[in-house]
């Protein structure tokens, strides 16, 4: 895989890399959602969402 320069920013939930054939850039992607990274503007929820009563 020609997969190069790879940075991670973990505070900023980021990863960046060169690729150069499109494939190559599915590939990646893949892996990384494996690893539990999301593509941009989504989210992988690990918990359940709490459910809470109200008494309003």
């Amino acid at each position: 895989m020609d997969i190069t320069n790879v940075y991670l920013y973990p505070t900023d939930s980021l990863v960046v890399f060169n690729f150069v054939k499109a494939n190559e850039l599915s590939t990646a992607l893949n892996i990384l959602t494996d690893l539990g990274y999301p593509p941009e503007g989504e989210r992988i929820n690990s918990k359940k969402p709490s459910i809470t009563a109200c008494n309003c």
